[in-house]
């Protein structure tokens, strides 16, 4: 059984994945808005601009340890919660 620690929420999150708030990848809404304005989404939650998540670029995209959205849109980072817990997850 994992280690569980709480949330900012209080809810009971597994302690074994890195959280996207202390990771180097991810940036808070506040600093990086996806949609121009779109200040709606401000303080919950954030972007994630590893390089392992990322849209279709092809077959070479799909890597065994990586999050693919199958479909091109042009976006070049995922919105996360805080809370997100991640492989790639690095020290900020």
């Amino acid at each position: 059984m994992s280690e569980e620690v709480a949330s900012p929420d209080g809810s009971a999150l597994s302690a074994g994945l890195g959280r996207c708030r202390t990771c180097k990848h991810w940036s808070p809404e506040n600093k990086n808005y996806p949609a121009g304005d779109n200040r709606r989404l401000e303080g919950k939650g954030g972007q994630c601009g590893n390089e392992k998540l990322r849209e279709s670029l092809g077959p070479s995209s799909y890597e065994s340890d990586a999050l693919v959205y199958p479909y091109y849109e042009g976006a070049e980072t995922f919105w996360t919660g805080p809370d997100f817990g991640c492989v790639h997850w690095a020290a900020a």
